[in-house]
C-alpha cells in the first residue's frame, strides 16, 4: 500500500515539472488562437501591457500606474495559471 503511494507521488511530481516546462510552449498565439476565452484573456493582457506603457510614458487619464500593473499581472497569472492546468490534464490522460 504504501509503495502504491510512493508511485502516484512520483508520477504527479513527474507530471508537475512536466507541466511546467509546457507553461511557456502553449502560450503562442497560434496555440491559444484555438481555445476563444484564453485568447481574450492574452489579448487583455497584450492590451493592458500597452496601457502601462503609456502611463508610464505619463498619461494621466487611464488611471495610476500601480493599478494597472496589478491588473496585468492578474491577467498574466492567469494565462499562466489555465496553461498548466491544462498542461496537468494532459499529462494526466
Amino acid at each position: 500500500m504504501s509503495n502504491n503511494k510512493k508511485n502516484n507521488k512520483i508520477i504527479r511530481t513527474f507530471s508537475c515539472q512536466r507541466s511546467t516546462k509546457t507553461i511557456f510552449c502553449k502560450n503562442s498565439a497560434r496555440v491559444i488562437w484555438c481555445v476563444p476565452v484564453m485568447f481574450t484573456v492574452e489579448t487583455g493582457t497584450a492590451v493592458m501591457i500597452g496601457v502601462c506603457v503609456w502611463v508610464a510614458a505619463g498619461e494621466t487619464s487611464q488611471g495610476s500606474f500601480a493599478y494597472n500593473i496589478i491588473v496585468t499581472s492578474i491577467l498574466f497569472i492567469t494565462v499562466l495559471f489555465a496553461n498548466f492546468a491544462e498542461a496537468i490534464a494532459e499529462a494526466r490522460g
